[in-house]
C-alpha cells in the first residue's frame, strides 16, 4: 500500500500542533512521524535538514498567518478604536481563546532558541512595529505608541503563558479585554 499523501498545508498544520504541544526539543522525529502519518524518510524529503527544517517552516507559515488574520486588518480604514477591538478580536481566534501556545514561547528556550531567536525576535519585533503605527494613527505621540505596543506583546504572551499554567485560558481573554484601554489610553 502506498504512503498516504499529505497537503503541505496539513503537514504544517500538524507539525505546528506538535511543536506546541512538546515544544521543540520534546518533538522527536519519531513523534513527528507518527503525527503527520509521513515517515522519517518523506519528512527528510519536504524538509532535507529534518526538525530544523520543520521548526522554521511551521513558525514562517504561522508568522505569514498572523499577518494574514491579525496584522492585515489593522491596515483598515476605519476608527483605530475599531481597529484596536478588532485586533483583540482576531488575537483571539488566532490562539484558539487562549488555548493554543504560542510559538514564540515554545520556540524562545531550550535548542531552538540558537536556530530560531532571530527569526523569532523579527516576529515579535513586526507584531510592535504594526501596533504601534496603529496607534500613531490615534495621534498617539511614536515613542508612548512603541512603549503601549510592547506592552500590549508582553499582555497577549503573558496571558497565553499564564493562562497555561494555571489551566485557565480565560486569563488571555481577561488580557485582551483590558488591551483597548491600554493601547488607547490618554496621554498624559
Amino acid at each position: 500500500m502506498p504512503p498516504a499523501v499529505i497537503a503541505k498545508e496539513e503537514v504544517l498544520r500538524v507539525l505546528s500542533h506538535e511543536f506546541r504541544t512538546w515544544g521543540y526539543d520534546g518533538a522527536t522525529l519519531s513523534r513527528l512521524s507518527q503525527a503527520t502519518g509521513l515517515v522519517k524518510a518523506s519528512l527528510y524529503h519536504h524538509f532535507p535538514k529534518g526538525k530544523q527544517d520543520m521548526a522554521k517552516a511551521v513558525l514562517d507559515h504561522v508568522g505569514q498567518a498572523l499577518m494574514e488574520q491579525v496584522v492585515a486588518p489593522m491596515h483598515k480604514p476605519v476608527s483605530v478604536d475599531w481597529l484596536v477591538k478588532e485586533l483583540c478580536v482576531n488575537l483571539a481566534a488566532f490562539y484558539g481563546n487562549g488555548k493554543l501556545s504560542c510559538l514564540v514561547d515554545v520556540f524562545s528556550m531550550g535548542s531552538a532558541k540558537d536556530l530560531l531567536g532571530e527569526t523569532v525576535k523579527g516576529h515579535v519585533q513586526a507584531l510592535i512595529r504594526e501596533i504601534a503605527a496603529l496607534l500613531v494613527r490615534a495621534e498617539i505621540p511614536a515613542e508612548v505608541a512603541t512603549a503601549r505596543a510592547e506592552r500590549a506583546v508582553v499582555l497577549i504572551q503573558g496571558g497565553l503563558i499564564i493562562g497555561r499554567a494555571l489551566d485557565r485560558p480565560e486569563v488571555f481573554l481577561e488580557q485582551l479585554n483590558d488591551l483597548p484601554d491600554i493601547l488607547l489610553a490618554p496621554v498624559d
